[in-house]
């Protein structure tokens, strides 16, 4: 709302310090309210024709309107308002009857009981500009609760009055639309012609608020009055659109209901700041239609709480490190931006990815996380990304919230320990608020909680947040080419105690990115802050100040299955093309080298759970498999550059001029001499010799004179590159398979003793991939992929499917003979249980899952009727269609062997 400040009728005074008279504002600000004993009448002037005016009386419960007294003809009394001693004071403005000069702004004593003028105060008058200024309209009065009166002068501003002396009364805010000509005029003619548009200012119960009715604008302003050094800062606050000529605003009993009156209304109408409801007071109060100021006191023994609305916010930003996800530039979060606008809060994110568009990674959907609020201690989250794994079922902020960790179903680092990039952006990647050793403990998701009704949860795009004043180029002072691909976020009403200071958060549901909020939401005026108990400050941490749990051999097992799992990406060199960059293969093999890093570092933390020698063991393992990592992530930059030599071998060959010819050439000399480099620093020295003979070969090709001959003396370049491929990939394969030899697999105890707790060594694990439990079934060049054994406890079995490269794969069916029963199965998402018989397609006999074009890698179970030993079955996979050429292969695999015997 910060652009209605050009609509404010103080625009040109607002922030200006002030000294409001002889009184600091620091006194007017710490004094309490003196009140009268009872109070059950509120007072109000009607303006009757030009400048004839009638006092009435308003009952606080009916609202009825009564005359009180006399038609005072001629006396024009626009400002009203009553103080804690009952002493009603009205103010005259500039359309009196009799002695203009001297009865302009002129202060008189009403009686209460009979509408008398009891006493004529005197005229108020004050400097401006080092001029003596008397007789301008006072347009408006209002006490402030410790018992000053302020006074508008509708041609020169705001007045703090000397009540005993009003010619001694004091300018404090000066404010005029046409340079104060009319204010310094003393013409009445001049004063009459001008307006300010501020019918009439009203003091809440704490003197901190001023509010003002604003009849040009049709809108209630509120000016927030801070201390500061002794004196008082006048600040737009926030507006109310009400409608019509405002007339009058007076603060009600409660200190947060405004009664107000619209020119000619025949109504009254409340205005509830707490709620923001606007309401017509019931009975017509004709023939009073035109009340110019009503007044009301509050009686000593009902002194309401402070007015409480919240203070607006700018756009508070952070800013991520950049570059700091892993995996995947797509989970790259560049900043966040949250603003508060009455009960609003708005959230904005910049990242590479957004709630619509998530990364799918081994068939799993990695959205973000759900986006948490912590005010000291207690939770709130809002479920903004609908496809994450939060158990929430609807989109919306919800409290009462427990939260859960989705680390490892999302294939993400199992802690922040082993994350350990840049930082969280008002937090260290190593503080006090989130565990940093704890294993797959992060609390990211709603696991519980209860919706909040009436949130008013609306998600909002770039241009929507753009339009609210969003700019993450200036808050996050970055190049806006630098930021994310997308900008998005969302809206919801928060619930009354969150206020003061907060931690939010949200992460990718892996946790390679994240990024934290650290700051405050405005609390009530004279309320302290809630401080955070767990967290930055307390020392306690997200679970509730909780001592970190102790790791075990399941942490230690969970490590062995994620370094496996990175393991398999960096070794699969079909994934490694000519199209992969350095970065992606620098970042995939980082993360390899962090988890085996962790996995030390765990093995180090349970070394005495574990036993003699295990750890020393475990340890060399991981050494040698990090070795090997190393190695193999300058072999996939060997792969990745022979290929790209292998594709400008192909277009010299379809070159028809000469010149493309050479060019082509000379593209694969300068691939094949970085592949060199690549070749000797692994010592891969068969790769390095069909290197060398390629580009003594090529040389002469520079010199070619004819397009035959360079095309000739290329013959034979590409059977010397796909050798030097097909090298390179045993080389990968080879370095895979130590690495994977050299690191203990899940869940399995070298020294086993029989132990009902460990798994039986005797079945295959995931990691052991030995000849069977992983084939690759290959249709054709293009089209493989992959079934592999996950586990196989009593009569369940559990596979996994993945497409390697080429069309869409079908089906697949597990040859599982006709001996064996199916009790129970799954059915993963884009899959459909095809039952356990013949494949029509292709007369294979087993159990079938049919795959649409969703599909790309998941994990399939089967419960058979009785427990099976392992044996060597068939596994056959079909791909494409009549129309894209169908296909289909078989490979051999461990599973149920339920033949007779």
């Amino acid at each position: 709302m910060r652009n209605q400040l050009k609509k404010d009728p103080l625009g040109q005074a607002i922030k200006k310090c002030l000294t409001v008279g002889g009184v600091s504002m620091a006194v007017l600000l710490s004094a309490g309210s003196a009140v009268a004993d009872e109070c059950d009448i509120i007072y109000g002037v009607h303006d009757d024709k030009l400048n004839d005016s009638q006092f009435v009386t308003i009952d606080s419960v009916t609202y009825e309107v009564q005359p009180l007294g006399p038609m005072h003809e001629g006396k024009d009394f626009e400002g009203l308002d009553i103080n804690s001693d009952g002493d009603l004071i009205a103010s005259s403005g500039d359309d009196v009857a009799d002695d203009v000069v001297d009865n302009v702004g002129v202060l008189s004593k009403i009686n209460t009981n009979t509408g008398d003028i009891e006493e004529r105060l005197g005229q108020v008058c004050f400097s401006v500009k080092g001029q003596q200024v008397c007789g301008t309209e006072i347009s408006a009065l209002s006490f402030h609760p410790a018992g000053g009166l302020f006074a508008w002068s509708e041609e020169c501003g705001l007045i703090d009055v000397d009540m005993a002396n009003p010619a001694n009364s004091t300018l404090v805010l000066p404010y005029a639309t046409d340079g104060f000509k009319a204010c310094l005029s003393g013409d009445i003619k001049a004063w009459q012609k001008y307006t300010s548009h501020v019918e009439d200012i009203a003091w809440d119960h704490t003197g901190k608020y001023l509010f003002v009715a604003n009849g040009g604008n049709i809108d209630v302003y509120i000016y927030k009055v801070s201390e500061v050094d002794g004196e008082g800062t006048f600040e737009w606050f926030k507006n109310y659109a009400v409608g019509g000529n405002i007339e009058t605003v007076e603060m009600l009993q409660d200190n947060h209901t405004l009664l107000l009156k619209v020119h000619n209304s025949r109504t009254l109408r409340t205005l509830d700041l707490k709620t923001g409801d606007l309401k017509t007071v019931n009975g017509d109060i004709a023939p009073y239609t035109d009340i110019e100021a009503v007044a009301a006191c509050i009686p000593k023994d009902n002194i309401a709480d402070p007015f409480c609305v919240m203070d607006d916010t700018d756009w508070m930003y952070v800013k991520d490190a950049f570059g700091d996800a892993t995996g995947f530039d797509k989970l790259e979060i560049h900043g966040i931006a949250l603003k508060q606008e009455g009960d609003t809060i708005t959230v904005a994110i910049s990242a590479n990815m957004s709630p619509d568009d998530p990364l799918m990674y081994k068939g799993e959907n990695v959205n973000f996380t759900d986006f948490v609020f912590d005010f000291a201690g207690t939770k709130y989250a809002v479920h903004f990304a609908p496809d994450n794994d939060s158990d929430a079922t609807e989109l919306g902020l919800y409290a009462n919230v427990t939260l859960k960790d989705v680390t490892k179903k999302n294939h993400g680092w199992s802690s922040f320990k082993s994350y350990n990039r840049g930082d969280l952006g008002d937090l260290p990647i190593h503080n006090d608020y989130f565990s940093w050793k704890a294993v797959r403990s992060v609390p990211q998701e709603i696991a519980s909680g209860d919706k909040v009704a009436n949130d008013n949860f609306s998600p909002l795009t770039q241009a929507e947040l753009a339009g609210m004043g969003l700019n993450f180029p200036t808050g996050l002072n970055e190049n806006a080419r630098e930021l994310g691909e997308y900008t998005f976020g969302f809206s919801f009403t928060k619930t009354e105690d969150m206020t003061g200071e907060f931690i939010a958060y949200v992460f990718t549901e892996c946790i390679n990115d994240g990024i934290a909020m650290v700051t405050s939401l405005p609390s009530c005026p004279g309320e302290e802050a809630q401080q955070p108990q767990g967290d930055w400050t307390a020392g306690e941490g997200a679970n509730g100040g909780s001592t970190e749990p102790e790791l075990t051999r399941d942490d230690l097992n969970q490590a062995v299955a994620d370094a496996q799992a990175q393991l398999e990406q960096a070794t699969d060199g079909n994934a490694t093309d000519e199209n992969t960059t350095d970065d992606a293969i620098d970042r995939q093999s980082e993360a390899l080298e962090d988890q085996l890093d962790e996995l030390k570092n765990i093995t180090d933390e349970i070394a005495l759970q574990l036993n003699p020698g295990e750890a020393d063991q475990i340890i060399e393992a991981v050494e040698q498999a990090q070795d090997n990592a190393s190695k193999l992530k300058t072999a996939r930059k060997l792969l990745k550059t022979l290929k790209q030599a292998k594709n400008n071998d192909k277009k010299l060959a379809k070159a028809k001029k000469l010149n493309k010819a050479k060019n082509q050439a000379a593209s694969v000399v300068d691939k094949l001499t970085k592949a060199k480099e690549y070749a000797d620093a692994i010592s891969a020295d068969q790769v390095k010799t069909l290197i060398t003979e390629a580009l003594t070969q090529l040389q002469p090709i520079s010199g070619a004179s004819d397009l035959d001959q360079a095309k000739q003396q290329a013959d034979g370049i590409g059977d010397k590159l796909d050798k030097a491929i097909a090298a390179v990939k045993a080389f990968i394969k080879n370095k895979g398979e130590q690495a994977s030899g050299n690191t203990p697999s899940e869940d399995k105890d070298s020294t086993d003793n029989g132990d009902k707790d460990n798994v039986d060594t005797t079945s295959p694990t995931p990691n052991s991939q030995s000849a069977l439990d992983s084939v690759e079934i290959a249709i054709s060049d293009e089209d493989k992929y992959q079934v592999s054994l996950v586990s196989h406890e009593d009569n369940t079995w559990t596979y996994r499917v993945q497409e390697n490269s080429g069309k869409d794969l079908s089906h697949f069916v597990l040859g599982v003979g006709n001996c064996a029963k199916v009790v129970n199965n799954n059915e993963p998402s884009n899959t459909t249980y095809g039952g356990h018989g013949r494949d029509g397609s292709t007369g294979f006999y087993g159990i079938k899952w049919d795959t649409s074009g969703g599909f790309s890698n998941d994990q399939f179970s089967f419960t058979l009727d009785a427990s099976y030993p392992e044996g060597e079955i068939e596994a056959l996979a079909k791909a494409g269609s009549k129309k894209s050429g169908a296909g289909h292969a078989k490979g051999k695999i461990i599973g149920p062997d339920c033949s007779p015997r």
